[in-house]
């Protein structure tokens, strides 16, 4: 993790604006010259670094108890009953992961990816889930497959993000090591436990351990501190009936909320409700689209005629971030000196200029080939005319030959010598 003082910056193009320390080997400090840089990391929804995830803040002066904690995250989920693909029991389901942020979801849409995107608040020091059970009203019982977006490296043994299995506290082998390092993966341990009520406390009697301590399935409290706050405030009268009065209307919003998921989480935990978009691929980052500007229809057009079209004007392509509109996409890339386009561009006294590619008028294939086959037969034919022409000559000049040799090397039988015949050995 220690490259990630010289990684960062390189990766969002902030060389020399700022600046990192390292306060221990899984906590880093950055400093930045500029406020619009430190928004534009914050807006990374997971930063990943050697496959790990990183989380990412704002230091402030009071730091909460889970600073440093939690992580935005997109979560995916899979095969939800076709009678409950509602917002409520999405997000029901979603928060039982974390605090949820934004759900891409509409209904009024064909889904065709097969699962739900949702981002929430993950708590780094609780374990990933695979998927989730859920009970049914009619006694059915499911499970919800569960997938992160860019979350790649994790504990085998316990699921956390924090360390590797060899680090891992819940690990026998490894209690020794984590006895001598004393590693910052210890903290996370400690689970949160809820304060009961005191008898000295205005709101015992009034409401039960049960409505304020900490929800068993997300860990989170079930009332905001401030709320609590405010109920104490608003039981200190000293008529008894008066009080009487004020404790009842307590008790009756607070049973008022029961079974309100949307409520609870607006007004006893001061949440922000959810945003809900109907882009379902919002937050992924860069969506390539090619579109035609005249909106001509293309009905009975076949495919391929529109491939080959889209490829001839590159002019055509646009690059739009999801969640803004395809309008604002186009206006965006205008013809200057700093617009991404499709295609090749030169250098001009202005900025860059537009070029078209110079493409070689070339054959086909198969008109090459034939085009060689009739050179190589042209070839052979005249080849073959020239070997004839070549062996009349050659019989001429042979037959020439013969008759000057046989007139040079004839015998004469009058110096032959018959006394004296060649030896056979």
């Amino acid at each position: 993790m220690k490259n990630l003082i010289w990684d960062l910056p390189r990766a969002f193009n902030l060389v020399g604006k700022v600046r990192g320390v390292a306060l221990s080997r899984d906590r880093f400090q950055f400093f930045f010259k500029y406020e619009e840089d430190i928004e534009k990391i914050l807006k990374v929804e997971v930063y990943t670094q050697d496959d790990w995830s990183v989380v990412l803040e704002r230091l402030i002066e009071e730091l909460p108890n889970d600073y440093l904690m939690i992580l935005p995250v997109w979560i995916w989920l899979y095969e939800i009953p076709v009678n409950f693909y509602t917002e409520v029991t999405i997000m029901e389901i979603a928060e039982e992961i974390g605090q949820v942020v934004e759900m891409a979801f509409d209904p009024e849409k064909p889904q065709s990816s097969g699962f739900v995107r949702v981002r929430v608040l993950f708590d780094v020091s609780q374990p990933l889930r695979n998927y989730k059970t859920v009970q049914l009203p009619d006694g059915k019982v499911v499970k919800i497959p569960i997938e992160y977006e860019r979350v790649r490296k994790r504990c085998f043994q316990c699921q956390r993000l924090t360390h590797e299995k060899s680090r891992c506290p819940w690990n026998s082998l490894n209690k020794h090591k984590l006895e001598i390092e004393k590693t910052i993966d210890a903290l996370p341990l400690q689970k949160k436990q809820s304060t009961p009520l005191l008898p000295d406390d205005p709101l015992f009697g009034v409401l039960t351990d049960e409505q304020v301590g900490l929800d068993a399935r997300t860990g989170r409290s079930k009332i905001s501190k401030d709320v609590l706050d405010v109920m104490r405030q608003y039981l200190q009268v000293q008529d008894p009936n008066e009080r009487k009065a004020r404790e009842q209307r307590v008790r009756q919003s607070i049973e008022d909320l029961d079974g309100d998921l949307l409520k609870q989480k607006t007004l006893l935990r001061l949440e922000p409700a959810p945003v809900i978009t109907t882009d379902v691929n919002h937050g992924k980052g860069l969506v390539f689209q090619f579109t035609e500007n005249n909106g001509v229809s293309n009905k009975g057009e076949k495919l391929m005629d529109v491939a080959i079209r889209a490829g001839s004007n590159p002019g055509d392509a646009r690059i739009t971030w999801s969640g803004t509109s395809q309008e604002t996409a186009e206006s965006s890339l205008v013809d200057c000196s700093t617009s991404f386009r499709i295609g090749t561009s030169g250098a001009s006294s202005y900025g860059t200029s537009s070029t078209k590619k110079k493409f070689r008028r070339r054959p086909q294939s198969s008109k090459r080939r034939e085009e060689t086959m009739l050179k190589d037969t042209e070839g052979l034919s005249k080849e073959v005319e020239a070997s004839r022409e070549g062996n009349s000559a050659g019989k001429r000049n042979s037959d020439e030959v013969g008759v000057i040799s046989a007139k040079c090397v004839k015998r004469d039988q009058s110096k032959v010598d018959q006394e004296d015949p060649p030896t056979i050995l």
